[in-house]
């Protein structure tokens, strides 16, 4: 596949991969690696897609969450398992395409150590701010950012992972003073941001949906082309003129 395909087709996506599935044991738990926190977007998808295999399989499948180093903790640790058939991994656009780049030494090898299953889902990127944060929009969030002598500090779910990347390219395309402050998965990131203890954060859409419908938190826009279905009052951040 061409790199640039290859790019596209995996941005901000999460897949499901595992080893060879060889000599796979019908009456062990099947073992999902998550790379994030639980509550968090991978992690949802996970649990609500393992409920329903679960059963067509009639296996149970445990969900064992590893956070840490942009997923690059779970992806190791999939990597070296050799419960060839017992073990699948949720691997995303960091696990990937991102890291291989982004760290000088890894210990797996993003494209000989997993067998590819399938693409399970898409999660738009939202830039959202604490109810604290005067700003409704893209405008009044950037004049309030400017205003801010030492800068604005906004989370992500660790370093290395969409919401990370996201983040820096729109600091870059912005040119405003923003301070990363990585997290062990975006549901931690989320609940200090409705704290207040950071203003800002770009997070995913499967984790950030009922914080956005209960008002904990407040939409400035999306990184998608078009606005989200199940969210059409919040607008695209290239509609708002970036």
């Amino acid at each position: 596949m061409q790199r640039k395909h290859f790019l596209a087709t995996l941005a901000g996506l999460a897949l499901a991969t595992t080893l060879p599935l060889a000599h796979a044991q019908d009456s062990k738990p099947l073992e999902w690696v998550v790379g994030y926190a639980a509550g968090g977007g991978s992690d949802i998808v996970a649990r609500t897609i393992a409920e329903s295999m679960s059963a067509t399989l009639g296996r149970p499948i445990i969900i064992n969450n590893k956070p840490g180093a942009g997923t690059n903790i779970a992806a190791e640790y999939a990597a070296r398992n050799k419960d060839y058939g017992n073990l699948m991994f949720s691997a995303d656009f960091a696990t990937l395409a991102a890291n291989p780049f982004l760290f000088s030494k890894l210990a797996y090898n993003a494209e000989k150590d997993f067998q590819p299953v399938g693409l399970l889902v898409r999660f738009p990127m939202f830039l959202v701010v604490s109810n604290s944060v005067p700003a409704k929009n893209l405008k009044e969030f950037m004049a309030w950012a400017k205003g801010q002598a030492d800068g604005v500090n906004w989370a992500s779910a660790g370093p290395g992972s969409p919401h990370h990347l996201v983040g820096e390219l729109f600091r870059e395309q912005s040119g405003l003073k923003l301070t990363h402050v990585p997290y062990r998965g975006a549901a931690p990131a989320i609940q200090d941001v409705i704290g207040g203890q950071v203003p800002a954060m770009w997070i995913d859409s499967a984790t950030v949906y009922p914080f956005l419908a209960g008002n904990k938190v407040r939409a400035i826009g999306v990184a998608s082309p078009q606005r989200v279905t199940t969210m059409p009052d919040v607008p695209t951040i290239s509609e708002q003129g970036l």
